[in-house]
């Protein structure tokens, strides 16, 4: 009877040794749920850190040196073909004489003139050569003292070239009126050219009747050019 029933129990016991081990297969554990949202965040996030990480990793990108920029050089100036040249040869003026009283007047009174306008030959006027001509300024009494009919004009100086009016000035040409204080008188003198054509200048002034000279200078700028004027023989006694 025993030896009957153990091998029965054996086959009841294995056959619950297969039973549970189905069961067991046959009921998985259930699989987690995954949140397709966080998994995105999570995969952004990582993905920005070592796009982060690599960026401060990387060597720094030389920078391009800028090109050297053209230097704009200045252009010269035109400088003018011609330029105003004084007349050659004029030396500086002469000195007047010195006043005792320090003025430009006769010691008592205060002589004073301006120069206005030039009424004849005006400065670069052409002459010819040899020719005899009236010089006439218009003045104007800057004093305050009245001019006699005995002040005149005189000579001053001239250019180097013009040797004939330095070796033979023209004699002082009276003004021959009275000019009250602010009033304008014409004044002149009679020049004769050189001989030779070029450039010449002199310069007058006015002098009073104590022999004292004032005011602003007086000026004659010519050109002499042409033919020269005949020289007419004088008659043999």
């Amino acid at each position: 009877m025993k030896r009957a029933m153990f091998p029965l129990l054996a086959g009841l016991a294995g056959l619950w040794l297969v039973l549970t081990a189905c069961a067991g297969a046959a009921t998985p554990p259930p699989a987690p749920t995954v949140d397709v949202s966080l998994l995105a965040t999570q995969i952004m996030q990582t993905a920005y850190a070592q796009f982060t990480q690599t960026a401060l990793a990387a060597p720094l990108t030389p920078t391009d040196t800028p090109t050297p920029t053209e230097t704009n050089t200045p252009r010269p100036t035109n400088t003018p073909l011609i330029t105003d040249t004084p007349l050659g040869g004029v030396p500086s003026p002469t000195p007047w004489p010195t006043l005792s009283d320090g003025g430009t007047g006769n010691g008592e009174t205060y002589d004073d003139a301006v120069y206005v306008d030039d009424v004849t030959i005006p400065d670069g006027s052409e002459i010819s050569p040899g020719a005899t001509f009236v010089k006439t300024w218009r003045v104007r009494n800057t004093g305050i003292s009245t001019w006699t009919p005995n002040y005149a004009v005189i000579y001053g100086w001239s250019s180097d070239n013009w040797k004939s009016i330095k070796n033979h000035p023209p004699a002082p040409a009276p003004i021959g009126k009275s000019v009250a204080p602010g009033e304008e008188v014409d004044v002149s003198i009679t020049i004769k050219a050189p001989v030779e054509s070029g450039y010449y200048q002199a310069v007058f002034r006015l002098r009073n009747d104590r022999g004292y000279p004032f005011g602003q200078w007086l000026t004659v700028v010519i050109k002499v050019t042409g033919t020269p004027v005949p020289v007419t023989p004088t008659a043999t006694p």
